[in-house]
C-alpha cells in the first residue's frame, strides 16, 4: 500500500515480488482485519490510517533514509534505493546471512538471466543482488533472444534445458544476431545441473567459454563476474579518477621521449607539431562518427589517436580513447561516448596550449 509518491518503487516492489514468486496484494486503503505476511507502506499512509499495529507487527516501512521516529519494534524500515536481497532479508531474515553477504565485492553491468525455473530465478536473483547487480529474467530461450536484441547485456547467464528453445539454440541464434549487426559477441555462460563431457563439447561448439554446475559455485561465480564486468567502486570513481589523472598525465617530457627514441629535442618539438595538427582532425572525425553513432568509423578514429598519442607517452589520453575504440568495437549502443569523447579531448586541448 504506496502513495503516489512512491509509484516507482510500487512498480519496482511488484516486479521483484513477481520475479521472486511471491503473491502479493496491491491495496488502494488501510484493512486492519485482513491478514499479511507483509505489509509494505510508507510514513504519510501510516499517520493517515493510523497503522500502528498489524498482526505480528509485521509492517515495513518505505524511505529514502532511516528515521528514527519509525524505529522501534512495530515497524522495519526499507531504505531505497530497493534490491531483492533488501525485500529477501525483511521477507525472511533468519535465511539471509547479512554478514557474509556484505563482505562480497561488488559489481556493475547489465546481466540476461534465461532460467524456466521459478525457484532458480530467485536464487539467481538473490545471487546476483548480493554482488550489488540485478537482471532481466528470461522464462525460456525464445524470450532471452528477444530481450537480448532488445538491450546491449555485458553478460548472459544461460540454462541449457528450457521449453520452447534451449540454451544452445538460443545461444546460436544470439551470435547469430551479433554477427549480422556487427556487433562482438558478448560472454554467455551456461547454467546445467549436469556437465558431461558431450555436454563440453556442444557449449563450445555453439561458442560458450564458460559454463557453472548447479548448485551454483558461488568462488566460480565471483571469478566470471570479475572476468566480464566492472567493480561498482572503479565506476563511481572514475570521475575522480580522471580528474587525478589528468591533472598528473597530462605533461609531455622531452627528455624521456629524446632518451626512448633517440633522437634531439629539436626533432621531437617538431613532431609535436605534427602531432597536433594532425590529431585535431582525427578528433572532429570521432566527434562526427559519434553524432552519426557509426560505430566502425568511431572505433577507426579512436584507435589513430591512441597510435600517435602513444609516441609521446600520454597514458590518460591512450586509455580513454582506448575505452571509445573498444566500446565502439563491441557495438555498445548505451556507451557514453559524447562524454568519453568530451573527457579526451579536454586532455588534448590541455596540452595543445602548453605547447
Amino acid at each position: 500500500m504506496l502513495d503516489n509518491n512512491f509509484k516507482i518503487q510500487k512498480d519496482l516492489l511488484v516486479k521483484y515480488l513477481t520475479n521472486m514468486n511471491i503473491k502479493y496484494t496491491i491495496l488502494e486503503y488501510y484493512k486492519s482485519d485482513t491478514n499479511y505476511k507483509e505489509l509494505f507502506t510508507s510514513k504519510n499512509l501510516v499517520k493517515k490510517f493510523n497503522i500502528t499495529s498489524h498482526k505480528e507487527n509485521n509492517i515495513t516501512i518505505l524511505d529514502t533514509k532511516f528515521d528514527n521516529e519509525t524505529n522501534n519494534s512495530v515497524y522495519k524500515q526499507l531504505i531505497l534505493p530497493m534490491n531483492a536481497f533488501k525485500i529477501e532479508k525483511i521477507l525472511n531474515p533468519q535465511e539471509v546471512e547479512t554478514d557474509a553477504v556484505n563482505s562480497k565485492k561488488q559489481f556493475s553491468g547489465n546481466i540476461l538471466l534465461a532460467e524456466d525455473s521459478p525457484v532458480n530465478q530467485k536464487l539467481m536473483l538473490i545471487i546476483l543482488d548480493s554482488y550489488g547487480l540485478s537482471c532481466d529474467v528470461a522464462n525460456d530461450g525464445e524470450e532471452a533472444v528477444e530481450l537480448y536484441k532488445q538491450k546491449d547485456y555485458d553478460l548472459v547467464l544461460m540454462d541449457c534445458q528450457m521449453p520452447k528453445k534451449d540454451g544452445i539454440e538460443a545461444t546460436l541464434d544470439i551470435y547469430e544476431y551479433d554477427t549480422i549487426e556487427g556487433k562482438v559477441p558478448n560472454a554467455i555462460v551456461a547454467l546445467s545441473a549436469n556437465v558431461m563431457s558431450e555436454d563440453k563439447d556442444k557449449f563450445f561448439k555453439a561458442g560458450i567459454k564458460e559454463y557453472l554446475t548447479k548448485p551454483i559455485d558461488n568462488q566460480k561465480l565471483e571469478e566470471i563476474l570479475e572476468k566480464y564486468l566492472e567493480y561498482s567502486n572503479d565506476i563511481a570513481n572514475k570521475k575522480e579518477q580522471l580528474q587525478v589523472n589528468t591533472k598528473s598525465k597530462v605533461e609531455i617530457s622531452l627528455d624521456d621521449i629524446c632518451k626512448t627514441t633517440g633522437l634531439p629535442k629539436e626533432n621531437i618539438i617538431a613532431l609535436i607539431g605534427i602531432y597536433f595538427k594532425s590529431t585535431e582532425e582525427y578528433f572532429s572525425k570521432l566527434q562526427k562518427a559519434i553524432d552519426e553513432k557509426n560505430y566502425k568509423e568511431i572505433e577507426i578514429q579512436a584507435h589513430t589517436i591512441v597510435g600517435a598519442s602513444s609516441i609521446f607517452n600520454l597514458k590518460t589520453l591512450c586509455e580513454i580513447a582506448r575505452e571509445i575504440e573498444n566500446a565502439a568495437k563491441s557495438g555498445k549502443e548505451n556507451f557514453d561516448y559524447d562524454q568519453k569523447y568530451k573527457d579526451v579531448k579536454e586532455i588534448f586541448s590541455s596540452l595543445k596550449k602548453k605547447y
